[in-house]
């Protein structure tokens, strides 16, 4: 059973339309031995060759049109895309469908589609070729920003503004090129070393310090306390975060953001006595939808400000992530944006920052949350203050208690499950659960409504005369030049893209990137980039490996587009400081030889042009000061290239498994599949090495009890735990580590057999 690719009018207009790719081959009366491809129908039709809906099909292995012949055609026949699109929708859906149905019908198909997907492709890309001509006029354009525009989804009008952003960034002397500030570069747990000291620092002197956050999650203890104790003591400190949401997980949709706001909340409140200022971020009005993120990430204290990629939730400050303090006019233009931020949602109702998402809570039966998500829910049960210090199994007996001082029972507001099996749901149960901290649960009606109910009483609170007063505008940092650094801020999505395009197309001699995500969008830049730079020029990538939900990766296109072009990029393989916690690559980080580009954004279409995201650029200059910067970037970044990723040759593996095969369809087919299975196994063997290289780490901790002890004063000081563990341990004893865990052997073997020959 497969399917012919047919045409039909619709109206007046010829079009290309979907196949019903299920039909029998027997029913077209034994005429057609194979199907030929979109490419050549659409072909012979404008050159009138046949007619539209006519049954002569004949196979054909011809090369998508270049884009000239494309335009020509284009001229020649109205070519309905959105037609051409559900027919590639069409073909995935039967691609699923068609799974067990002989391998030469499911080639056959899968042949239809990559035609289908190329001619779409070539289609797109001519008409937005000539739409470029209009956009770029008489000035010369990089063909880096090309590219970028011709093979992406940028709009038109947002290009345009890319342009005039890219023009200004190129300038030396532009007002986008803010000059004279001091900045430190930090990496890795740096950056959260740093977060924590600015905390203190105004906790420890609060009077008349000024402490601004804005944070996509923020829910670590230590840094909620030390928050609330700096309102306490009489520091203006406000708090602005993204606001949650519900999100798809399977059949269910996960409610666990919500009750770590509301937790965030609760405890600022609680530990600050009502003293410092917390606001939900308008999600619905500003963003307008529910998947979209406010993703920034921000610090302010008095003059300083601390900006990069890395979260303020209890796990964030261990990942592989960048940042920087600081001073000067480019401090004062990221506060400006905060306060920009605040005037967007302030004083707004629940409907306007949640939308409808309240009332799905309230009447949506197929709501569940995460242990961490349950455990929130019970933190923000009373009046808990957060204490910093505390180990995991601290925290979460300390979060029953307080809830059963409030007559809150975990099991009530969810299907806790009955781990010791003596046929009823206690508080041992709970506990066990939540320090176990994998899988979700069910939520109550009783549930539902506690944490619709909490949500919305807390956007009352945020409304009131008091804590209105407590966000209002306030004294910025100030603007006077006290360094040497040039820095770019990126506020709106047009100047994101323009900073990522600039940063691409100002190289000279090499980029190095290591992202949390990269799309086979901006894989097409980097590629750009390279092709047009020739041999000499050198592009690196390392990528996060971690797998959504769903079983795959956000990168595996971006990661194949890059291998396939030449491109070396690798897998990121991290230890961990204990096998729960899953550590990442969460930079945003592009490094060349002319500057840096780090922020929130993603490098994603998402991030770049939905997600509510701060970037900056770091110009680098012939000094002294900024030879180091680069240096220590640089020395970091080969780090994790040289001693914290793989590199997986898929294409190379997957060509080996079908060697004896005939070329054709069926062995296309074949080793595309193969590609997909060996990044899929790959990413586990990761996730399954990092698991066992954490128990190992926590072997070491256990038998050592003088190690725990320095870990706490580390800890106290404001580092990172996973990292002052690992530091601790050191580069030798961690190499012989891994070298003795079979699943470091297995990620090797698999490394180095994609390659082999």
């Amino acid at each position: 059973m497969i399917g012919i690719v047919e045409t039909r009018n619709l109206g007046s207009t010829p079009s290309l339309v979907t196949p019903n790719v299920m039909r029998s081959l027997a029913a077209q009366a034994g005429k057609q031995e194979a199907i030929e491809g979109p490419v050549d129908v659409f072909k012979r039709q404008a050159k009138g060759a046949i007619a539209p809906g006519s049954p002569d099909v004949r196979e054909s292995s011809s090369p998508p049109p270049a884009l000239a012949e494309v335009e020509d055609l284009l001229q020649e026949t109205a070519v309905d895309l959105p037609a051409l699109k559900n027919q590639r929708k069409d073909l995935r859906a039967q691609m699923k469908q068609s799974r067990e149905a002989p391998l030469k019908d499911q080639a056959k198909i899968h042949a239809t589609l990559q035609e289908t997907q190329s001619l779409l492709a070539s289609t797109e890309r001519a008409k937005r070729q000539k739409t470029w001509t209009e956009i770029k006029g008489e000035r010369p354009v990089s063909s880096t920003y090309q590219s970028y525009f011709t093979t992406g989804r940028t709009p038109v009008k947002e290009m345009q503004e890319v342009l005039k952003v890219a023009d200004e960034l190129a300038d030396p002397n532009s007002p986008r090129r803010l000059k004279g500030n001091k900045l430190e570069i930090l990496t890795r747990g740096e950056v959260w070393e740093k977060k924590m000291v600015l905390m203190e620092e105004a906790a420890s002197n609060p009077k008349g310090a000024r402490l601004d956050a804005e944070y996509f999650e923020l829910s670590s203890p230590d840094a909620l306390e030390k928050l609330s104790r700096a309102a306490r003591g009489g520091a203006k400190v406000r708090v602005l975060i993204d606001a949650g949401r519900l999100q798809s997980d399977g059949e269910n949709l996960d409610a666990s953001s919500f009750a770590s706001r509301l937790s965030t909340v609760k405890s600022l409140e609680n530990g600050s006595r009502g003293q410092a200022g917390v606001q939900f971020f308008a999600n619905q009005e500003v963003l307008g939808s529910r998947g979209d993120l406010m993703h920034r990430k921000l610090l302010r204290v008095n003059d300083t400000v601390l900006f990069g990629g890395m979260n303020a939730n209890s796990g964030s400050g261990e990942n592989v992530d960048n940042g920087m303090t600081m001073e000067g006019p480019a401090a004062r233009n990221q506060a400006e944006a905060y306060q920009r931020d605040l005037d967007r949602s302030v004083g707004r109702n629940a409907e306007q920052i949640f939308g409808t998402q309240l009332k799905d809570l309230r009447e949506k039966e197929n709501i569940t949350v995460s242990s961490i998500g349950l455990l929130s829910l019970l933190e923000a049960s009373g009046t808990l203050v957060q204490k910093p210090g505390k180990r995991f199994p601290e925290r979460v007996d300390a979060a029953i208690e307080s809830a059963s001082f409030q007559g809150v029972k975990a099991h009530d507001l969810a299907n806790v499950p009955d781990l010791d099996g003596d046929g009823k749901v206690t508080d041992a149960d709970t506990r066990a659960f939540l320090i176990k901290g994998h899988g979700s649960v069910q939520l109550s009606q009783k549930g539902r409504e506690f944490l619709a109910d909490g949500l919305e009483a807390a956007v009352g609170r945020m409304n009131g005369k008091d804590r209105l007063e407590k966000m209002a505008p306030g004294e910025l940092p100030s603007d006077k030049k006290v360094g040497t650094d040039t820095v770019s801020v990126g506020d709106t999505s047009a100047e994101r893209t323009a900073m990522m395009l600039h940063t691409i197309d100002s190289a000279k001699k090499h980029i190095d990137v290591s992202a949390f995500v990269v799309s086979e969008e901006v894989a097409r830049a980097l590629v750009e980039k390279k092709n047009k730079m020739g041999e000499d020029f050198q592009v690196r990538v390392v990528l996060d490996p971690g797998i959504y939900g769903y079983g795959g990766t956000p990168n595996e296109k971006g990661y194949r587009f890059l291998e396939d072009n030449g491109i070396p990029v690798k897998w990121a393989v991290l230890d961990r400081s204990n096998p729960d916690h899953d550590r990442k690559v969460h930079a945003k980080l592009m490094v060349t030889d002319e500057m840096m580009l780090t922020g929130s954004t993603n490098f994603s279409s998402k991030a770049l042009r939905a997600n509510w995201e701060l970037s900056d650029v770091v110009y680098f200059g012939e000094d002294e000061k900024s030879r180091v910067k680069q240096d220590e970037l640089h020395q970091d970044f080969d780090r994790l290239w040289n001693r914290e990723a793989m590199s997986l040759d898929t294409n190379a593996a997957a060509q080996r498994k079908y060697a004896d095969m005939k070329a054709g369809p069926e062995k296309d087919l074949l080793v595309d599949r193969e590609r997909g299975r060996t990044i899929k196994s790959f990413l586990r063997s990761i996730e399954n090495y990092e698991r066992a290289i954490g128990e190992r780490v926590q072997g070491e901790v256990a038998k050592n009890p003088e190690l725990q002890f320095n870990l706490d004063q580390h800890v106290q000081r404001g580092e990172a735990r996973g990292y002052a563990l690992l530091d601790m341990l050191g580069d030798e004893k961690m190499q012989s580590l891994r070298e003795s865990t079979p699943a470091y052997q297995r990620l090797l073997n698999m490394s180095e057999g994609a390659v082999s020959k």
